[in-house]
C-alpha cells in the first residue's frame, strides 16, 4: 500500500470515529459500578461516574446434564485419538 493510500485510510477511520463521537456522545459514559474499594469508587467519581445501570443481583442452579453430556459420561479419551 502506498503512503497516500495509508493516509486516506486513516482520515476514513478518524472521521468514522469523529462521526460516532459526535452521535452518541450522550450515551458514552463510564458506570460507577459496584465501587470495589474507596479509591476505586473516588477515581470514578473524579472522572465523572454516574449510577448509570442498576444493580442486579442474579442466581441461577444447574440443570441435569445436557444430550452429550449423558452421551459420554464415563468415557475418557484414547491414546493417540487426537
Amino acid at each position: 500500500m502506498t503512503a497516500r493510500g495509508k493516509m486516506v485510510v486513516t482520515l476514513m477511520v478518524l472521521a468514522l470515529v469523529g462521526f460516532g463521537t459526535w452521535k452518541w456522545w450522550d450515551m458514552i459514559r463510564m458506570n460507577l459500578g459496584l465501587g470495589v474499594n474507596p479509591g476505586i469508587r473516588r477515581f470514578k467519581e473524579k472522572w465523572g461516574a454516574g449510577r448509570c445501570l442498576p444493580y442486579v443481583e442474579t442466581s441461577w442452579e444447574t440443570g441435569s446434564a445436557g444430550f452429550f453430556a449423558r452421551l459420554f459420561r464415563g468415557r475418557k479419551a484414547e491414546p493417540g485419538s487426537g
